[in-house]
């Protein structure tokens, strides 16, 4: 009768004090490779499963608890999460913040910014062109827009002599405001062929971007098919939270379920990572 009383009272300590804490530290389900970027989202505001059935009910819930399911998104082999204790204890702040509130946006990809270094020729010499984005609403349309270059061999300025007046409308039809919403899912293919095309880009440019040395060389360069695209050697995207955590995702192939869209690096409270110069006044970070 006494072990029989002992084992009731720790299974109701378990059922009502340990669940919640002990029950984010089980291990998830089998998960699945992340193949997509909304999928990526989804099941990191906890909206559903790797099979894509809605995280409504307290059996999914159970099976998938909130503080396990966001660890699986970040990439296992890296390192820093055993070696580097600043950023292990940024990873588990963010993690325990992340899974106690309730955070969903209404817009998934709200104010997303990308980062996207290309091969390119300029001028028949080899360069690295990396171009920062932001997904934007203009008007009723969404999608990706150039907030910023990183670029140096465009410092000097090319011939401008044929460049058209500021109000000109002849080429109003070839000028993209965006580009399309989902492009980064093909590498961002679109931007290669609006710039073999020689497309004026001017619209593309945020409006501070346009303004500075560097894009205007950029749109000219353009213009003129100066500048060819090569490949784009990487797509990371970065996701700003409501709370001011910042998580970078990058594309990893490999052949087990900690694969796909995985978050590489984690910027916020006490985190020793930094976000390139050219995010950092686009978004606001956790002091």
């Amino acid at each position: 009768m006494r072990r029989s009383r002992l084992l009731l009272f720790i299974a109701l300590w378990i059922g009502i004090f340990g669940q919640k804490g002990w029950s984010q530290s089980l291990p998830i389900q089998t998960t699945q490779p992340v193949k997509q970027i909304e999928e990526f989202l989804k099941r990191f505001y906890y909206e559903q499963t790797p099979d894509q059935r809605p995280l409504t009910t307290d059996s999914l819930r159970a099976l998938y608890p909130r503080r396990a399911y966001l660890l699986s998104l970040f990439d296992a082999k890296d390192s820093r999460r055993t070696t580097q204790p600043s950023y292990k204890q940024a990873i588990d702040t963010f993690v325990t913040e992340l899974s106690e509130a309730e955070e969903k946006p209404d817009d998934l990809y709200a104010n997303v910014l990308a980062e996207t270094p290309f091969r390119a020729s300029y001028r028949g010499k080899a360069e690295t062109l990396t171009v920062f984005w932001q997904m934007t609403h203009i008007g009723r349309a969404q999608g990706w827009r150039m907030v910023g270059l990183d670029a140096p061999f465009l410092t000097a300025s090319t011939d401008t002599s044929k460049a058209p007046l500021s109000g000109d409308t002849t080429q109003r039809a070839t000028r993209p405001l965006t580009l399309s919403p989902n492009t980064h899912e093909t590498s961002f293919l679109e931007f290669h062929r609006v710039i073999k095309q020689g497309h004026d880009l001017r619209l593309l440019l945020s409006d501070s971007l346009s303004q500075t040395g560097v894009g205007r060389t950029f749109i000219e360069a353009v213009r003129q098919r100066e500048l060819r695209l090569i490949e784009t050697e990487r797509v990371s995207l970065f996701i700003p939270t409501k709370s001011g955590w910042i998580v970078r995702v990058d594309e990893f192939s490999r052949d087990n379920e900690n694969s796909g869209w995985l978050i590489s690096d984690l910027y916020g409270t006490r985190s020793p990572s930094r976000l390139p110069p050219e995010l950092a006044t686009l978004v606001r970070i956790r002091p």
